[in-house]
């Protein structure tokens, strides 16, 4: 009877704290700026400081960007690895999706965003009515859903 006392309150607290965390990350929209798509292994910018801030999370010794525009949409940019105390970028992608209806490039609208925790990036087409949304979460962890729509 002690136990229930004690776990309920304890799993009240818990998803209280998991609902709060995810209403209040959208505030937090875009306050680093993580987009980019490194051109070189070291890539720095004017004053020998690196020129874009990858998303590493939860300890990971690899990181990401989000895309920066039409030619790097559909992937997660600039694959960062902490070598001791430097970041060196491994490609500007390792993937990105494309998508070919009819023999023609489906052309995407892109927004993408960085909430604490996650990189974000939903692309949509008009022509074939596809919707693409996904997010990469604790530096490792890709979900991605598709919705698609015959016209």
């Amino acid at each position: 009877m002690k136990i229930k006392t004690i776990l309920t309150p304890v799993t009240c607290a818990l998803l209280i704290s998991f609902s709060a965390h995810a209403a209040n990350a959208d505030n937090y929209k875009n306050v680093i700026n993580r987009t980019g798509a490194p051109q070189y292994m070291k890539d720095y910018d004017y004053d020998d400081h690196q020129h874009f801030n990858p998303f590493f999370d939860l300890g990971a010794w690899h990181g990401h960007l989000l895309p920066d525009g039409p030619n790097t949409m559909g992937g997660f940019p600039g694959v960062a690895l902490l070598t001791e105390e430097y970041i060196n970028f491994m490609a500007s992608n390792f993937d990105r999706l494309t998508v070919w209806q009819d023999g023609k490039k489906v052309d995407f609208t892109l927004e993408a965003y960085s909430i604490p925790g996650a990189l974000v990036q939903k692309l949509t087409a008009k022509r074939c009515a596809s919707r693409n949304d996904s997010a990469l979460r604790h530096a490792a962890h890709v979900t991605t859903g598709n919705q698609n729509h015959q016209q």
